[in-house]
């Protein structure tokens, strides 16, 4: 039997991994994810360069990429880092993020009143789930499937 540790999600998906994911909205967010992960390098930043130039399937892509960077199983709760003037707005992405049951939040820098303000209450947000990410507990799952290569095939997930 193949067994791993993990950790089971609201959406029954199970995360090898408990990440707080700083996810800004454009790139000119990123200063602020970054300050966060400075003061507590527990939280992961997930940086890109886009900014907000963005409208039809290309604005399409990009929410739903950042929306499931966000709900991906190896992340146990998410920061949305948004400026505030763009398209892509951090309140949506949050909102988006939580049907899948995480802990999420959303700022907006401007809305903090610039980006020491915006990172202090974000470093206040990761205290608080890093709390709760050393209460989560750990379970052992079996599987059974195939792994070849870039192809994984789980047949059978179930906590032991």
């Amino acid at each position: 039997m193949k067994c791993f540790a993990g950790f089971e999600r609201a959406d029954g998906r199970v995360g090898v991994r408990n990440h707080l994911a700083l996810i800004p909205t454009v790139s000119c967010s990123n200063g602020v994810a970054s300050l966060i992960h400075q003061r507590m390098p527990a939280a992961v930043p997930l940086y890109h360069g886009h900014g907000c130039g963005r409208a039809g399937r290309d604005l399409e892509l990009h929410m739903r990429t950042l929306i499931n960077l966000g709900r991906h199983p190896n992340v146990g709760a998410v920061l949305v880092v948004g400026l505030g003037c763009e398209v892509i707005k951090a309140e949506y992405l949050a909102s988006a993020i939580a049907e899948s049951g995480k802990s999420v939040a959303s700022l907006e820098i401007q809305a903090e009143g610039g980006s020491q303000a915006a990172a202090a209450w974000g470093l206040n947000f990761s205290k608080t789930w890093r709390g709760r990410c050393r209460n989560s507990s750990r379970w052992r799952w079996a599987w059974s499937g195939s792994c070849s290569g870039w192809s994984v095939e789980v047949l059978t997930l179930s906590r032991v």
